[in-house]
């Protein structure tokens, strides 16, 4: 085991929480495409316009005047709705071994009732969800990953077997290779029906260096820490569009010292990126142009399906990765 891991205290595994929560664990990844199809089908039985108003009552805390409530969705809320909140929690525990709400005085029986209660929440909620149907095969896979995590952590925790998925996540390798280690002459693991015996999992964990131990029984956050500062800030969300390869519009798609955005037939070119965003926004159905792949590419004309939520950063470094592969091919 990665010693570094094993050793880490509250604190530190609270600071690894916030740093990767918005890549890897927001559950609301994928419950805003859940509840924008939920609320397709709420316009279809009550009508489009009495359900736009159900839904802004509904998404109120977060909600814009100025956004339709499908806009106010791409809002990050998981801190404004107590259900969204306890999926986090979930997932923190999952990943970190910590309850990142733990009290200072508070005992271990306590915050086993109520892990255990939001363990089980979740997983009711999990198993009446759609997804498959849906949201298909390519879904954001984050609220399934925050779920699983968790509950494995718990099945864990009390000797119980532990799904063959959630293993998989806990010790940082693929589905596929999971199930190499449960098969054969030279399995790892004694599996029956999908689920891997505590034990087991637990002795290849100690070796993973993915791995965070289970602390929460003892640690509790220092008296005097100060929250404030332990949560680092987070770059504003951007919405970019994406395609349906996964492809988003960002800075470096400039051509000639311009984007150029629209319709084929109706193209603008626009010199800065935030105007021509603003200009996608605006579109029914956002169209930009790209360059293709491999030396002297065509630059075609592509279609935005969904909106994703990023930061400058992340685009800024798509944009030099994309430099940096041209100067490769030229």
């Amino acid at each position: 085991m990665d010693k570094k891991l094993a050793k880490t205290d509250f604190t530190e595994r609270y600071y690894d929480y916030v740093d990767t929560f918005e890549f890897e664990l927001d559950p609301t990844e994928t419950l805003s495409p859940l509840v924008d199809k939920l609320g397709g089908l709420l316009e279809m039985i009550f009508g489009k316009e009495r359900t736009a108003r159900g839904m802004k009552e509904i998404l109120e805390p977060i909600a814009n005047s100025g956004y339709t409530w499908r806009e106010d969705l791409l809002t990050s809320y998981y801190s404004e709705f107590p259900f969204t909140e306890m999926l986090c929690e979930v997932a923190a525990y999952g990943r970190y071994g910590i309850f990142i709400n733990a009290e200072n005085e508070e005992s271990e029986e306590g915050i086993e009732g109520k892990l255990t209660k939001m363990v089980e929440t979740a997983s009711d909620f999990l198993d009446q969800c759609p997804l498959d149907f849906w949201l298909g095969d390519n879904r954001p896979p984050e609220l399934e990953n925050a779920i699983l995590l968790g509950r494995g952590r718990w099945n864990l925790d009390h000797g119980k077997p532990i799904e063959v998925q959630a293993l998989a996540l806990l010790g940082g390798v693929s589905l596929g290779r999971m199930r190499n280690m449960i098969s054969g002459k030279s399995a790892v693991f004694h599996a029956e029906n999908g689920r891997i015996p505590a034990h087991e999992a637990l002795e290849w964990l100690h070796d993973r260096d993915a791995f965070y131990p289970s602390i929460w029984r003892t640690a509790r956050p220092k008296p005097d820490t100060n929250w404030d500062e332990v949560a680092q800030p987070i770059e504003d969300p951007i919405f970019v569009p994406e395609t349906r390869d996964g492809m988003v519009f960002h800075p470096g798609l400039v051509r000639n010292n311009h984007y150029t955005v629209g319709a084929k037939g109706d193209e603008v070119r626009i010199e800065k990126f935030e105007e021509a965003l603003a200009y996608l926004s605006r579109m029914p159905t956002p169209r930009w142009r790209q360059p293709g792949k491999g030396k002297s590419p065509s630059w075609s004309l592509v279609t935005g399906v969904s909106w994703k939520r990023m930061t400058m950063p992340e685009l800024t470094l798509i944009a030099r990765s994309m430099e940096a592969m041209n100067a490769l091919d030229s």
